[in-house]
């Protein structure tokens, strides 16, 4: 399987809108997308399109996400420490998604038991 990342700063060439349009072109059952859930958020900050944009339309393809929170600009928090709407998150996110935790280099074994903790408290399984 194969994913792509759509953009997460102005510029990018993969917004949803361009995801899209590789899906239609490209009729590959192997290929998905890779969200970012951190990125998109302060991508939101600099001028890309809402989180929820990116969700609405690529919601079925989403293979997994990179589970960390951002505070502006800054990312690679615990979720819940920063702006990231988790139970938006959750809800287009298929159950089989795989969540890869992504946070700050040295956050260690502790900020990972946290982050499962949340999220499991939020509904990740």
């Amino acid at each position: 399987k194969f994913a792509i990342l759509p953009a997460s700063r102005p510029g990018e060439l993969l917004d949803s809108s361009a995801v899209g349009d590789v899906f239609s072109d490209v009729k590959s059952t192997n290929l998905f997308v890779w969200f970012d859930a951190g990125a998109s958020r302060a991508g939101e900050l600099t001028g890309c399109e809402p989180t929820v944009t990116i969700l609405e339309k690529c919601a079925s393809r989403i293979l997994g996400i990179q589970v960390h929170d951002s505070r502006g600009m800054r990312q690679h928090f615990i979720p819940g420490e920063g702006t990231v709407d988790w139970k938006l998150i959750k809800e287009h996110t298929p159950r089989f998604a795989l969540r890869v935790i992504d946070l700050e280099v040295g956050a260690g074994a502790h900020a990972i038991e946290e982050s499962v903790r949340v999220l499991g408290a939020l509904g990740f399984d």
